[in-house]
């Protein structure tokens, strides 16, 4: 039985990359928004005082939306940035985080802020307000764990290493973004 799984999911991962990498993204950034919705549940801080099914659908699209750039970034990275050395490692992890996730980070803000119905002017000033704290947080938590992706992860796995990563920041992400 293990064995069937593990080649059913290995199978997946050889034919339907990019699917597997847009569906995951979007899975996990919905799973992050849960395990924070059922914080603030806890601790009786959250905005609505039960489970918000919405919000949790807002945060499954901007998941989904992220999954394809996620995708072909890591694609396009290995392309011009071949090799494990850390060298080239230090390259990737400045590409990743001067472009993929100002890109990542701008567009969940600006996104999440639109889907709850705010319109153009004060989904921008949110993501200008918020940018700033949920970006220098980017920097502290993801340039060790890229190190790791870039150095011992097999390219095909890289955005389920960092989608399932993703779980804790995404957690942070909800955090910020609703707080």
């Amino acid at each position: 039985m293990k064995h069937k799984i593990v080649n059913s999911i290995q199978k997946m991962y050889k034919n339907n990359l990019r699917t597997v990498n847009v569906v995951t993204s979007g899975a996990l950034l919905m799973t992050g928004d849960i395990i924070q919705q059922n914080i603030e549940l806890l601790r009786k801080v959250h905005p609505t005082g039960t489970y918000d099914t919405e919000r949790t659908g807002r945060m499954l699209f901007m998941g989904l939306f992220h999954g394809l750039p996620r995708h072909y970034f890591y694609v396009c990275l290995e392309k011009f940035y071949p090799g494990k050395d850390l060298r080239t490692v230090c390259k990737k992890i400045m590409y990743d985080e001067l472009v993929l996730s100002v890109f990542i980070d701008f567009t969940f803000i600006y996104g999440v802020s639109y889907l709850e119905g705010n319109g153009h002017d004060r989904s921008l000033k949110e993501t200008y307000e918020k940018f700033p704290v949920i970006y220098m947080w980017d920097w502290i938590l993801w340039p060790p764990l890229q190190i790791i992706n870039f150095m011992f992860v097999p390219l095909k796995y890289r955005v389920l290493y960092v989608s399932t990563l993703n779980i804790m920041w995404n957690t942070i992400l909800s955090f910020f973004k609703h707080n």
